[in-house]
């Protein structure tokens, strides 16, 4: 509770001109709004005046406390009327029984001066004497003139909720839970395109969970990189985690000076709005809700949270399908369309590097991707099988690891094809083996997107790709840039790879028509996008 203002008798002249440059501070306020808004310019009061208002407004250096009783004593919920704080009208004027009190300390001040004063009763410590200002928040103008509390700080020490940085920069936070997979991808060309081409309007810094899926230069791509260094499990121990991990990015958001924070994944998407009351968070969403019977130990639990919390906030999407998904499904009201780009002279400078562990000087097939069950290795497998029967000379190499590798690798020697179909492992650089294939196959059930045949057709690889609900059909142009395949066919599958890899003429044109897509979703159109987006976000804050 804060402690009544009081009048006290004449303060020391050693003391009366610092206190009166104060209220000059606070005086220049209101002619500062006068310039801006074209209205004639207020007098300014004399400096007999301000020394006057200054002795007015002085208070001890000590805030009066109020007298406690025995630990014991029942408390009163309703003392006095002295007692009670005083209430604040619209223009900052005390009402109630203690308006006397309040107003009798302000009133010899002359009303240019007391018209900006949000007197609320709170003190504001300076160097000195004390002096009683208002305890709002602190404009921007005034904190760069010195006045009051330091820049950057509201009162009583409190951080603020979010700024701007020193240099001009807004502040962007990515959380998520690690690096690993295509939402890393993200996060890395998203940060790229924002720094190459609004390198002094973004910071975007990270905050992780754990270092999954770290590289080398991951410190120096983003400009600030946080690893909380927490586990993060699966199974029934995501229970008692999440408490944990609540508070630890409550610690983290709250130090920092975001002004926007960008959630990536689905945890992060529910976690993150709560525990970071007061900034401005959006949600990004990657993957259909199909995934979560693949991904989640308990789906059920995971649809309710989002069906409460996706409603709230606006969530951006890469695809139709994930934006339908999310409005059906989960009743989202606020929805952005942003499609991944990719950075087409980063992908094409990797890919001049050496591929040579390669198995076999023979041409081949590729497919990427994390060996699990999402991506369907088993039909492509078969499918491949089937194609080698009709007469397939091509191999077979796919990059990624995965807990499906043991599975896929007795599925492949019961089918006689050892010697064929070759499992390189998880590639940090996979462009070389990529560039050198004879055409990119993607056999997944679902995908949010598939950074992975976008990243194929910058290398100028034609591509066959399944349907999937989202994802790979708007990335192909509805089949205008590649060849789709309903998804789980293994004989569909199996008559396109044997139509691909027997037509040249077919291999070239479809290459020139994936070249020309991939052009069309860069790194740079995507950070044009999201620049907007911020834009936006921070201009509603403002209003």
């Amino acid at each position: 509770m804060a402690a009544p203002v009081r009048r006290l008798p004449d303060l020391p002249d050693a003391a009366v001109p610092q206190a009166a440059d104060a209220v000059h501070r606070l005086r220049a306020r209101p002619a500062r709004e006068d310039r801006r808004q074209g209205r004639p310019a207020r007098r300014a009061l004399p400096a007999p005046q301000l020394q006057q208002g200054a002795r007015r407004l002085v208070r001890p250096a000590q805030p009066l406390q109020r007298p406690r009783g025995p630990r014991n004593a029942p408390r009163k919920r309703n003392g006095p009327a002295s007692a009670r704080p005083a209430r604040v009208g619209p223009r900052g004027t005390p009402t109630g029984p203690q308006a006397a009190v309040v107003s009798n300390a302000h009133a010899p001040l002359p009303s240019p001066l007391s018209d900006p004063l949000r007197q609320r009763g709170h003190p504001r410590r300076t160097a000195g004497p004390a002096v009683c200002f208002p305890a709002g928040r602190l404009r921007a103008d005034d904190r760069a003139e010195g006045g009051g509390a330091s820049a950057g700080t509201e009162e009583h020490g409190r951080q603020p909720r979010g700024g701007r940085m020193t240099n001009g920069k807004v502040e962007i936070l990515l959380a998520l839970i690690d690096l690993h997979g295509g939402t890393g991808t993200f996060c890395r060309n998203l940060a790229s395109g924002l720094r190459r081409f609004h390198p002094d309007e973004f910071a975007v810094r990270v905050l992780l969970l754990r270092d999954r899926g770290m590289h080398d230069a991951d410190r120096s791509a983003f400009h600030s990189l946080d690893v909380i260094g927490a586990e993060v499990h699966e199974d029934w121990r995501r229970f008692y985690e999440t408490p944990w991990h609540a508070w630890l990015i409550h610690r983290r958001v709250a130090s920092s000076s975001a002004q926007i924070i960008l959630t990536v994944g689905t945890y992060m998407n529910l976690l993150v709005p709560v525990v970071a009351q007061g900034r401005r968070a959006i949600l990004s969403a990657h993957s259909p809700s199909i995934s979560l019977h693949h991904d989640s130990r308990y789906p059920t639990i995971t649809r309710m949270l989002m069906r409460w919390r996706y409603p709230r906030n606006l969530i951006v999407g890469p695809a139709d399908g994930v934006i339908h998904d999310l409005v059906d499904n989960f009743g989202a009201r606020r929805t952005c369309k942003i499609p991944h780009g990719v950075d087409l002279e980063l992908i094409e400078s990797l890919a001049q590097e050496p591929a040579s562990d390669l198995p076999a000087q023979r041409p081949y097939i590729v497919a990427c991707g994390r060996l699990s069950a999402a991506k369907d290795y088993p039909t492509l497998i078969r499918a491949y099988a089937d194609a080698a029967r009709h007469g397939l000379a091509l191999d077979l190499i796919i990059l990624g690891d995965g807990e499906e590798r043991g599975r896929l690798t007795s599925l492949v020697r019961a089918l006689g094809l050892a010697d064929r179909v070759h499992f390189l492992g998880h590639r940090d650089n996979p462009f070389p083996y990529m560039k050198r294939a004879t055409f990119y196959v993607l056999s997944s059930i679902f995908e949010g997107f598939g950074y992975s045949l976008l990243e194929a057709m910058v290398l100028g690889l034609p591509v066959i790709a399944t349907n999937c609900p989202t994802g790979p059909a708007e990335i192909l142009d509805h089949g205008a840039s590649g060849i789709l395949v309903a998804p789980q066919n293994v004989t569909s599958l199996s008559e396109a790879m044997g139509r691909l890899a027997a037509d040249a003429g077919l291999r070239a044109d479809m290459a020139a028509k994936a070249r020309r897509r991939a052009e069309q979703l860069s790194i740079r159109r995507m950070a044009e996008a999201y620049r907007d987006l911020f834009r936006r976000t921070l201009n509603d804050c403002r209003r």
